[in-house]
């Protein structure tokens, strides 16, 4: 998207935890909005790790001017937009907003918005309250009542420790000369920042005020699992202040707010003139016919704007616009700025060197360095020059990715003891155990495996006698890039490697067997006498009878951790270390480890898998299809990946819970507004969970006579426990 940054933010923190967004637009009708530029910043408890963002879009220059010495005195940093010939546009000046933004949260307010002392500690409390960090689809809302005009005065007038307690009682009592309406589905939301640029942030299609923050919310709530969804969820249904059942979008989207809302946690609209021309409502009314084009674009095909770019991140150059990892939606907005380029235009590299000065490219995006030669010339290049760059492949786990920008497989740096041989904490370590326990147990794998068995099944299918040790051999794909370009210094070739396991089952000591099983993408599996074929084995059930692993390098090394089993390897392996492996150099060696079998430290492996597991690798949903490759073997193709975890690249790290249902059910007393609407429809067997189960006559009249004599005797308790909730206010009349 084309920049259109005419004065560019300063005073903003690479430090700070949130930011506070706040789109202006100065016009004749609201001469009064200069002065209400300070109300974001009345909370005089404010933390000193909060940023504050003014974004002026479309305002003319002379005002722009007094706008921004305004901020400059206030601390408020200020961005002023070049759009002086389009129509304002709130969408765009909350996407420049967060593009421009360095914190990890943003949070968008409205210039007519005032908080109360103590609300900005409030939201950040929030943030840990409802583990944002940690969940990157959820996002926090926050109500809003609307002052009347003397309201609005009384308001300023009232001592600001009492502000916030003392006008929540006017609402409470509806006292309407004070409040004018209340909303708990309203634009003042805080989102993580890079996970609002991935689903690209507010659709700029909308003009002027209205409807661009709902579709957005809507699109987000909709993804979250925060809540249930509720009926016909394309429903617009009343207003988000007076629905009273769990059906259409409205619904759901209060609900977010009216968590906070019972927390007492409120902001307060100052009254001002409302402008009610024909071409601002004609607008308004265009804003809803295109609202509800896009939410029905999204539900049915899940269409969204393209990704907007962190653009702290600088600009990266990229070779591919089909790589599911590469081009993610998720991953995008990390490379900041994105310049597209056939590969093949650099096979001059000095055209490289040229073309990163002209575009001041901070980094390049690879994928496998050693798959063509003109990409591994720029690798080369790159790595010779210190040229920032990530290299993003698949990992050794299953549905692992990674984003290293220190080298590929057993060339990087990353793997180096010193990022992960050190003590982890009890968090990392429950991570470990919960995923090692979950791996061993399901069918996932890198590759399509045949069903699990049970291991005594397998031993006999195998005809493994009791008491005898299995050295494993998974066989790999000769044309893998890591065994063309690592198998290592001792064995060569695949060929080698073949003729060592040959040689190793010919001479094993009397207690062991050698059981071996061709990679699943090998058409064409090897013949290895005396040893046990087991092609038609799931890898898994084969690392839970192995003793011993031998193999080039493998990610089978890394899956074999799990099981806490030795490995051998022969050529080059990024897990290569001492505490959990050995490399051997022929057949001898083999033969002298399983004489005198080493023991893995147990310790160490989990420290290199937390490393892996928690920061390095990526995790996500792959989906895949097998296609041929080569004479000899097929590949995976990877088509789309849904990434569910994202370390190592970006500024804050990319998590939420996959399988996840929902975080807040429909118990929770924040549905208590629809509990009556439920009831009525559970009766009529039209509910959200089904029809109830009819009393027979006996135990009918048994319930009415029961309830009859609670009425006679205690006719307060009667009416507080009925489940309309209408009835429930006359439980004062019998005090």
């Amino acid at each position: 998207m084309e920049d259109i940054v005419g004065i560019k933010p300063l005073g903003l923190r690479n430090n700070a935890d949130l930011t506070v967004i706040i789109p202006f637009k100065y016009t004749n009708q609201r001469e009064d909005i200069l002065e209400r530029i300070s109300f974001c910043k009345l909370d005089r408890n404010l933390p000193n790790n909060i940023d504050f963002l003014l974004v002026d879009d479309c305002t003319e220059l002379d005002i722009s001017e007094q706008a921004a010495n305004i901020c400059k005195e206030l601390g408020i940093s200020y961005m002023r937009l070049d759009s002086d010939d389009l129509l304002f546009s709130a969408a765009r000046a909350r996407n420049y907003g967060a593009m421009y933004g360095l914190s990890p949260f943003i949070m968008f307010m409205d210039i007519d918005l005032v908080v109360y002392d103590g609300f900005y500690q409030d939201a950040l409390e929030e943030i840990k309250f409802n583990d944002l960090e940690n969940n990157v689809r959820d996002f926090i809302g926050f109500g809003v009542i609307y002052l009347t005009k003397h309201g609005s005065e009384l308001f300023f007038k009232t001592e600001r420790t009492a502000r916030r307690k003392q006008f929540l009682q006017h609402f409470l009592i509806n006292n309407e000369e004070v409040v004018e309406k209340f909303s708990t589905g309203t634009s003042v939301q805080i989102f993580n920042r890079e996970y609002y640029l991935s689903r690209g942030g507010n659709n700029e299609e909308f003009a002027g005020w209205g409807f661009e923050d709902l579709e957005f919310t809507c699109r987000l709530a909709h993804r979250a699992k925060h809540f249930p969804l509720p009926q016909n969820f394309l429903q617009d249904y009343k207003n988000c202040r007076d629905v009273v059942e769990y059906n259409g979008f409205k619904s759901l989207i209060r609900l977010y707010g009216d968590i906070t809302f019972a927390k007492g946690i409120s902001l307060f609209h100052i009254w001002h003139e409302v402008n009610n021309s024909s071409s601002y409502m004609k607008r308004k009314q265009k804003n809803r016919v295109l609202f509800n084009k896009l939410l029905k674009s999204y539900i049915e095909r899940k269409e969204e704007p393209e990704p907007l770019p962190d653009l702290s991140q600088g600009n990266s150059l990229i070779f591919t616009l089909t790589h599911p990892a590469i081009y993610n939606r998720e991953v995008l907005p990390r490379y900041g700025k994105i310049f597209y380029e056939e590969e093949e235009r650099f096979k001059d590299i000095s055209y490289l060197e040229e073309y990163l000065k002209d575009n001041n490219i901070n980094r390049v995006i690879l994928q496998n360095p050693y798959s063509n030669e003109i990409r591994l010339k720029i690798y080369n290049f790159l790595r010779e020059r210190k040229v920032e760059y990530f290299v993003i492949e698949r990992g050794a786990l299953p549905n692992s990715m990674f984003f290293d920008r220190n080298g590929f497989n057993a060339d990087s740096k990353s793997y180096n003891s010193e990022n992960w041989d050190f003590e982890i904490s009890e968090e990392k370590r429950e991570a470990v155990l919960n995923y090692i326990s979950e791996e061993k147990s399901n069918d996932a794998a890198l590759e399509d495996q045949s069903e699990r068995i049970a291991t005594n099944k397998l031993l006999r299918q195998l005809k493994i006698n009791p008491g005898k040790k299995v050295l494993f051999v998974p066989f790999q794909t000769p044309s893998d890039t890591v065994i063309k370009f690592f198998c290592g210094i001792y064995i060569k070739t695949y060929a080698e490697f073949v003729e060592l396991v040959r040689s190793v089952a010919k001479s094993l000591p009397k207690n062991w067997v050698l059981v071996y099983k061709k990679h699943p993408l090998t058409k064409e599996g090897y013949e290895v006498a005396g040893g046990i074929e087991a092609d038609d084995y799931n890898i898994k059930d084969l690392l839970n009878i192995a003793d011993c692993i031998l193999l080039i390098n493998s990610g089978v090394g890394v899956l074999s951790m799990l099981w806490e089993k030795p490995v051998l390897y022969t050529g080059e392996a990024f897990y290569a270390h001492d505490a959990f492996n050995r490399r051997v150099k022929n057949q001898q060696e083999v033969i002298s480890h399983l004489n005198n079998l080493f023991v893995p430290d147990k310790e160490r492996i989990f420290r290199f898998l937390s490393y892996l597991i928690n920061d390095f690798y990526s995790f996500g949903n792959f989906t895949t299809k097998v296609i041929d490759w080569s004479l000899e073997s097929k590949m995976t193709i990877t088509s789309e990946i849904n990434f569910y975890q994202i370390n190592n690249i970006g500024k804050t790290k990319y998590i939420y819970n996959p399988i996840r249902t929902v975080k807040i059910d429909n118990k929770s007393v924040l549905f208590d507004r629809y509990r009556f609407s439920t009831d009525y429809k559970l009766r009529q067997g039209t509910g959200l969970i089904g029809r109830p189960i009819m009393r027979n006559n006996t135990e009918r009249r048994f319930v009415i006579v029961r309830r009859l004599r609670k009425l006679i005797n205690n006719p307060h308790n009667f009416f507080e426990d009925s489940r309309f909730i209408f009835l429930r206010p006359l439980r004062y009349l019998f005090k």
